[in-house]
């Protein structure tokens, strides 16, 4: 029932927001002030390696890296759909077959790498709108982004097979929401904050009893009421995740 969500969540949008940074759109001339070299460490434009003058966005750049793009370049940037592959160390690293506008990921496409995969919306170079996500990790968020984070109505499903369906914001769980849990057979609904269940809920097992929780920091903290299947009840006051005094009548 205390069940930790917050570690794999944070870890999904760290994993995800690494390979997606957010860069503000410039005119064209202002952009190619900035060429990548192999001493630059922050945000640049990097020489496609199978066009003769064409230039793509790099975040982050890396060491000895380099990307081939199969479509059409407009105003020496990639533009319209096409592939777009990076090397590094003459190892291919990610691959984006998608759309380009400006020389960045804009429109649907489908980012890939080794850790994970991302299908959707693209703005910006960033994850914006509806996307999926699927990790090696066999974790699945299925929802909306913003700027590269969970936000908005989506469902993540952990690798444990735990869901968590609500509101998401800037990658974390808040308001309402519901968590199916199989492996305990047993279904939260209530609030939550900075995806840990914080405040009141409901705890509805499979084999119809009732917990009327209520939640601190994850830790079942306060007074919880158990119904069980014949309407007993039995009141319980818990403190930090610990059962402090029971109550039968």
């Amino acid at each position: 029932m205390n069940r930790r969500v917050m570690l794999p969540i944070l870890f999904m949008t760290a994993l995800f927001v690494l390979s997606c940074y957010t860069s503000k759109k410039k005119s064209t001339m202002t952009y190619l002030q900035k060429m990548c070299t192999k001493d630059t460490t922050s945000s640049c434009w990097l020489k496609i390696k199978n066009k003769k003058q064409c230039y793509t966005y790099s975040a982050q750049p890396l060491s000895e890296e380099a990307v081939t793009w199969s479509g059409v370049c407009e105003k020496e940037k990639p533009e319209g759909n096409g592939k777009l592959i990076w090397y590094v160390k003459g190892a291919e690293y990610s691959v984006y077959n998608g759309k380009m506008h400006l020389g960045v990921r804009e429109g649907n496409g489908i980012y890939k790498t080794k850790r994970y995969q991302y299908k959707g919306e693209h703005k910006n170079d960033l994850s914006d709108g509806y996307g999926e996500l699927i990790t090696n990790t066999h974790e699945i968020y299925k929802g909306y982004w913003t700027k590269g984070r969970m936000n908005g109505k989506g469902k993540l499903i952990l690798s444990d097979g735990v869901s968590l369906v609500g509101e998401w914001d800037a990658g974390h769980l808040n308001g309402q929401a519901t968590v199916r849990d199989p492996k305990a057979q047993s279904t939260y609904t209530g609030e939550m904050k900075n995806s840990k269940k914080n405040g009141k809920g409901k705890l509805l097992f499979d084999n119809g009893v009732v917990w009327l929780t209520t939640y601190k920091n994850n830790k079942l903290d306060g007074e919880v009421i158990i119904i069980k299947k014949d309407g007993a009840r039995i009141e319980t006051v818990w403190k930090d995740g610990k059962l402090i005094s029971p109550k039968t009548r």
